[in-house]
């Protein structure tokens, strides 16, 4: 009970002196009567009791009330000073850390100390950069799939035109090809082929010409971007002129037997016109030349007269003043013609 009863007051006491005004009370008190305080310790042995109560009240020349109230106003006084002094110092101390201490430190080394508010911008700066480089990261490998699908389609579009172009367009352009075939009648079919002989021989020719005329009219031919002299136009069959020539290598003879497209009375011309036997096997060579992708001299006798009967036409420049040639198709029928005749003989 009793020891209940003490630990009691010592918790009250505890609590009570961690309370500043009390504590500030206490300090002022023994300041104020320091001399009764020190007394009250260090009496003289000869000293009686009534002697020393004596002594004490001596001190105590104010009246109680009086001095009490002194007290308290000292102590919350000194409570204010304190804490006021308090926080000057933390405000001293603060603003030289917060201040001070920053620019001698960016003053001693300005490249390595960046102040606080600086540093926190760049963190949040370099977070935005993160999330932007990962959002345009995803965006960019988004785009690559849709360029990926892209590309496969492009690629697949060339195999749809032409297999649309051979399934839709070929049947049109052989109708048309042969309504004109059975369009026109003999005298013109000999003047289309002789059109086309001078088109594969890669000659100009005068659009004003009467079956020029009529066979850009018809769709036969069209121009090619290059041009011949004394304002002729070089030409190429179409689409139906090709159909049409097809119609023609095909179709019945025209006029007393005579193929409309057939090179054998050529051929026979031509070999009639070499002077020497061995310039079959010259001519073959020349062909073999070509398909070798080697090049020829223009001014070579043979050479001239396969171009001239537009067995062969130029095709670029060599080295020097040579050409190289492409065989044409009457070039190619005549080629093989002439090693049929090889091989029989």
């Amino acid at each position: 009970m009793i020891d209940s009863v003490w630990q009691a007051v010592k918790v009250d006491i505890r609590d009570k002196s961690r309370n500043p005004f009390i504590g500030a009370f206490i300090i002022v008190w023994i300041i104020r009567h320091w001399e009764a305080f020190y007394t009250f310790f260090f009496f003289d042995d000869g000293d009686e009791r009534l002697e020393r109560i004596t002594i004490l009240k001596d001190y105590f020349t104010l009246p109680w009330i009086l001095d009490f109230l002194i007290t308290v106003g000292i102590s919350i006084t000194l409570i204010f000073v304190t804490y006021f002094f308090s926080n000057l110092t933390l405000a001293i101390v603060t603003f030289f850390d917060k201040r001070i201490r920053p620019q001698i430190l960016k003053f001693i080394d300005f490249q390595s100390v960046v102040p606080k508010s600086d540093f926190d911008i760049m963190v949040n700066e370099n977070i935005d950069l993160q999330q932007k480089i990962s959002s345009l990261k995803t965006e960019r490998a988004e785009l690559r799939g849709e360029i990926d699908e892209l590309e496969k389609r492009v690629s697949s579009i060339p195999a749809e035109i032409n297999s649309n172009h051979s399934t839709n367009t070929s049947p049109v352009i052989s109708e048309e090809a042969k309504r004109l075939f059975e369009k026109v009648n003999d005298k013109e079919k000999k003047s289309i082929i002789e059109l086309f002989k001078e088109i594969f021989s890669d000659r100009p020719l005068s659009s004003e010409s009467d079956i020029v005329g009529s066979a850009l009219y018809n769709e036969l031919i069209k121009p090619t971007s290059r041009k011949g002299s004394l304002g002729h136009q070089k030409f190429e069959l179409t689409e139906i002129g090709k159909e049409f020539k097809k119609l023609l290598d095909e179709s019945s003879d025209i006029d007393n037997g005579e193929s409309n497209f057939s090179i054998d009375n050529q051929t026979k011309r031509v070999l009639s016109s070499l002077s020497k036997e061995n310039d079959i096997d010259l001519i073959q060579s020349i062909f073999k030349t070509i398909e070798k992708k080697q090049s020829l001299s223009p001014s070579h006798l043979l050479v001239r007269k396969m171009e001239k009967e537009g067995f062969i036409i130029k095709s670029y420049e060599g080295s020097g003043s040579d050409y190289h040639y492409q065989i044409t198709p009457d070039g190619y029928d005549f080629y093989d013609k002439i090693m049929n005749i090889d091989s029989s003989n």
